[in-house]
């Protein structure tokens, strides 16, 4: 009798030390917009994410229970555009102390939300298994996990130190300041004297600098004769001619056009007639520069939803063959990158939501992340849906593609800063941060320190010298002044 008590004595302490080792994750009230059929479900949806978070060393709880201490938040918010319902979910760790995580899925009509939302919550979940108290675990035996050959999982974006062997520095010099707000930036020699100039969109003129005794020296700007302020511009030399090519989009009544020009050292002139997308020049490793774009059709959307090749024949940029890309979001930048050691050259998507995706020659997903890249200050903005309710169209922002450099796969991500002052449509603490591609995930190699200001862009042609990078720092409200910092990584 006894011993049977002190049995029961002993499991009863043992499940109050798990309760009480247990993680208390807060579910917060869903946020939902543009959606007023779902309001009315708000706790309903609420009491969905918390049913499926909850589990072995998982205590859920909501804003009603106050008196408890979270250990992390989840936060959701549901928004309907263009008929596609996207459920967006992050989680965060309210000490701080450990990164967070977000996630999202999209769903065609509400019969599809519970599915949805299961999802959304599960991987939510997932994050948490590291944190959870081991005695709190089911246990299991003889389970081998199954991992797909093609697509693995995204490691966490965090700072990193530069990986072991892989020859990353990551020093950096500020090569010069300049007044003003570039938008876009490319390095090549202009002018045949054998230094890198800066190519730069710049309000509605192209300009031209080089770096001479530590400051950024003006060469020359050429003015833009276009409909509305140009948003973004591309160079290269295509054709291997000694001149350079430039790619310059704007975007008059919600409809996206494009122009091709032709520079030399001390001139700019139209090559092509308007065409209505948006495009520009992107690198492959084998076959050079090419042109890749998005057919415009104007509108709330802006764009059709599929990405094509271009071409310049004659005084016309044509449309080609369609790129094919698989997945409900469009997808808006284009870059190609080699595996370690492999000739294979796979392709690299970021898609409408800064998502990356890369595909293999055969067109089959090879990795995807739900982790966000943002980048870049050209936005293109389609007409609003609704005059009355103020319901806006879609909007557009262009991140700058991701860079091959010496093996390594480049990314600009501006995403605190741009956590922190989306609605103005500015950017804030900026970072970069350098992957390796091994054919199956992209592994965290090195990050730069984090900057005060948003980088406008990176090159798609790099210097030997480096990875050269935009900094640019707004000081004001109303009236905002903009100073850029060219800055040279050695990666």
């Amino acid at each position: 009798m006894i011993k049977r008590l002190l049995t029961t004595l002993a499991a009863l302490l043992f499940a109050a030390v798990t309760v009480c080792h247990a993680l208390v994750v807060s579910v917060e009230p869903v946020e939902i917009f543009n959606a007023p059929e779902l309001s009315a479900m708000g706790a309903g949806i609420q009491s969905v994410l918390a049913s499926r978070v909850a589990g072995p060393g998982v205590e859920v709880v909501t804003s009603a229970d106050s008196e408890k201490s979270a250990d992390w938040k989840i936060k959701t918010t549901i928004t309907l555009l263009g008929g596609v319902y996207s459920i967006d979910g992050s989680i965060v760790n309210v000490a701080g102390t450990k990164a967070g995580e977000r996630t999202y899925e999209t769903v065609s009509d509400k019969e599809k939300l519970m599915e949805g939302l299961s999802k959304v919550a599960q991987r939510l979940k997932n994050h948490l298994a590291p944190s959870v108290p081991a005695a709190s675990m089911p246990q299991t035996v003889g389970a081998t996990p199954v991992v797909s050959p093609k697509i693995q999982s995204a490691p966490a974006m965090q700072a990193v130190s530069p990986a072991a062997g892989s020859g990353v520095t990551g020093n950096y010099s500020l090569l010069g300041t300049l007044k003003g707000e570039p938008r876009t930036l490319d390095v090549l020699d202009v002018n045949g004297d054998g230094a890198d100039d800066f190519v730069m969109l710049m309000e509605e003129e192209l300009a031209i600098y080089t770096v001479a005794g530590g400051a950024a020296e003006h060469l020359i700007s050429h003015p833009l004769d276009l409909p509305s302020r140009p948003l973004y511009a591309s160079t290269a030399d295509i054709d291997g001619d000694g001149s350079a090519e430039v790619l310059v989009s704007w975007s008059r009544n919600h409809i996206v056009y494009s122009k091709a020009y032709r520079l030399g050292a001390n001139s700019l002139a139209p090559i092509s007639e308007e065409v209505k997308a948006f495009v520009r020049i992107a690198k492959h490793p084998v076959e050079g520069f090419k042109l890749i774009g998005l057919s415009s059709k104007g509108g709330p959307e802006v764009f059709k939803r599929q990405l094509y090749s271009y071409s310049l024949e004659g005084n016309e940029i044509k449309r080609g063959k369609e790129i094919v890309t698989k997945g409900n979001q469009m997808p808006v930048n284009v870059s190609w990158i080699s595996a370690n050691g492999s000739a294979r050259v796979d392709t690299l998507i970021i898609d409408e939501f800064d998502h990356v995706r890369i595909y293999g020659p055969d067109n089959s997903k090879l990795y995807e992340t739900e982790e966000v890249v943002m980048g870049g200050r050209s936005f293109f903005v389609g007409e609003m849906r609704n005059q009355q309710t103020l319901l806006e169209g879609d909007r557009y922002e262009v991140n700058s593609p991701a860079s091959e450099l010496n093996g390594l796969l480049v990314i600009h991500d501006n995403q605190e800063g741009f956590q922190l002052t989306r609605n103005m449509g500015s950017y804030d603490n900026g970072v970069l941060r350098a992957y390796s591609w091994d054919g199956l995930a992209m592994r965290p190699v090195w990050m730069s320190p984090t900057f005060q200001g948003f980088f406008a862009a990176t090159t798609p042609a790099k210097s030997e010298k480096g990875l050269y990078a935009l900094l640019v720092k707004s000081e004001g409200f109303l009236d905002k002044e903009y100073t850029a910092s060219i800055l040279l990584f050695d990666l």
